[in-house]
C-alpha cells in the first residue's frame, strides 16, 4: 500500500481534476469513467498493444491529464511489465489488450501475476456487443469457429479461459449504470484479493455515456477481516515458531 502522504497527494490532484471535469461536463464516455477510476487508484501509467478492438478505447487515454501509455513489443511482455509495476509500486497495474490473439498472448503473465498475488487489472477489448447478441452463424476475424458449421461461434470462449487465472471478471454491457457498478466492483475485488481481474470492453461501447457525478462516490479500497481473533491467535502462533 503507498504512504499516507503520496494517498492523500492522489485524492488531492484528483478531486481537483474531477472538479474540472464536471464544470465542463455532466457526462463522459465509459472510457473515460474506465480511465479515471484507474487514475483514483494513482496509477501513472498503462502498458499494453493496441489493437483493433481496442483502439478507440485507447484514443480516450489523452482525454485523461496524469495517464502514460506505455505501448510494448508484445502482450507477454506488457503483463510482465505491468506485473513489475504492481510489485514495486504497491498499487494496482494496468494493462490492455485487443481480442484473442491479443489477451491470449498475455494470459501466461497474468497466469504468473495470479500465483504470486500481485493485483492487475486486463482490459481486453472485444468484438462489439450487437455481434455478441447476433443470432447469425457467421465466422469472425480472431474468433475460432464453433465445433459444429452450423454453429454460433463463442465470443465469450476466451472470458472463460481467463476466469482460470483472475479473481473476478466483468463483461461490460448497454446498461451505463451496471457499467460502471461493474467496473468499480472488478478494481474493488482485484484490490481485496491482491491478483488480476479482467475488464472485456465490446469495441462499440467505448463512447457509451455515463454521468460525472458518478465518480464522487470513492472506491472501497478497505480490507474485510472476518474473524480477528482467528487471525490474531494465527499471527502469536506464527510469531512462536519464529
Amino acid at each position: 500500500m503507498a504512504p499516507v502522504g503520496e494517498i492523500d497527494q492522489v485524492k488531492h490532484d484528483f478531486n481537483k481534476l474531477l472538479s474540472e471535469i464536471h464544470d465542463q461536463k455532466t457526462e463522459i464516455t465509459i472510457s473515460e469513467y474506465i480511465y479515471l477510476r484507474i487514475l483514483q487508484l494513482g496509477v501513472k501509467s498503462i502498458f499494453g498493444v493496441p489493437g483493433d478492438f481496442n483502439l478507440k478505447f485507447l484514443e480516450h487515454i489523452y482525454d485523461i491529464k496524469g495517464l502514460n501509455w506505455i505501448g510494448c513489443c508484445n502482450e507477454l511482455n506488457a503483463a510482465y511489465a505491468a506485473d513489475a509495476y504492481a510489485k514495486v509500486s504497491k498499487k494496482v497495474a494496468v494493462v490492455l489488450t485487443t481480442y484473442g490473439v491479443g489477451e491470449l498472448s498475455a494470459i501466461n503473465g497474468i497466469a504468473g501475476s495470479y500465483s504470486e498475488y500481485s493485483p492487475v487489472l486486463h482490459i481486453v477489448g472485444t468484438s462489439a456487443l450487437r455481434k455478441k447478441r447476433d443470432p447469425k452463424v457467421e465466422s469472425f476475424h480472431h474468433l475460432m469457429s464453433a465445433s459444429h458449421t452450423l454453429q454460433k461461434p463463442d465470443h465469450y470462449v476466451y472470458e472463460k479461459m481467463a476466469s482460470f487465472v483472475s479473481c473476478c471478471s466483468g463483461s461490460l454491457e448497454d446498461d451505463a449504470d451496471a457499467a460502471c457498478d461493474m467496473v468499480d466492483n472488478v478494481i474493488e475485488t482485484i484490490w481485496e484479493k491482491s491478483r488480476p481481474g479482467y475488464l472485456f470492453l465490446p469495441c462499440d461501447l467505448p463512447e457509451m455515456k455515463v454521468p460525472v457525478e458518478r465518480l464522487y462516490s470513492s472506491l472501497n479500497l478497505s480490507y474485510d477481516i472476518v474473524d480477528k481473533q482467528e487471525l490474531n491467535e494465527t499471527t502469536k502462533k506464527i510469531l512462536e515458531m519464529l
